[in-house]
């Protein structure tokens, strides 16, 4: 039996050639692909609250073949009106009040007390619009995935429905696309690793 002594290295502490031989072993592992399905989930929470599909061939491409000419046309304040009318999951809406007894109405949420069966509401304002925040999953996605329906909203031009949701896969692919440069950097791995404890022999081979 013999014993064998080696150097140990914090990340920072290898030589540059030592630090790429490390990063690239780690990237030959990786796919991101997490990053993927939190994106696709925001597509699809998208499309279960639309008519919008997906593209047979790929997820990260939008398909209208539900969606009448006629709406994809729509443009300019039409078209921002059509978008407040009838996407409602855009806003998080904020509740006035509650009161007893059931109703019907778009805005109103029908409850039953599960100790009392008592039967109360919360009623939801139509014009009290407060939050955009992660809208669709909760994920920060929606928010990169919807930006140019609000910026839209906030400013209507002449692009049309399609334009615009075209747009929305756009930014999110772009994202995604951002986030794995990121994660594929030097900087990245080195935060990675003294987050995890990583540690490295001379030739930058993780222990």
């Amino acid at each position: 039996m013999r014993t064998i002594e080696i150097k140990v290295y914090q990340f920072n502490e290898l030589s540059d050639s030592a630090k790429q031989h490390a990063l690239d072993k780690y990237l030959e592992h990786q796919d991101f692909s997490d990053l993927w399905y939190d994106a696709i989930s925001t597509i699809r929470a998208f499309c279960d609250k639309t008519n919008v599909s997906t593209s047979r061939n790929s997820y990260a491409e939008p398909s209208f073949s539900h969606i009448d000419d006629a709406i994809l046309e729509l443009s300019g304040f039409r078209l921002r009106t059509y978008f407040l009318n009838n996407f409602d999951f855009l806003y998080k809406r904020r509740y006035i009040k509650y009161f007893d007894c059931h109703k019907n109405h778009k805005n109103v949420v029908n409850k039953t007390a599960q100790t009392t069966k008592r039967e109360y509401c919360f009623y939801y304002s139509s014009i009290w619009r407060d939050d955009t925040c992660c809208v669709l999953t909760g994920m920060c996605y929606d928010n990169d995935f919807l930006k140019p329906i609000y910026d839209f909203i906030a400013k209507p031009n002449n692009n049309n429905f399609k334009d615009i949701i075209e747009d929305c896969f756009y930014e999110l692919n772009q994202t995604v696309e951002r986030e794995i440069e990121y994660l594929s950097t030097e900087d990245s791995f080195e935060e990675h690793c003294e987050a995890n404890d990583y540690e490295f022999d001379e030739r930058g081979n993780l222990i």
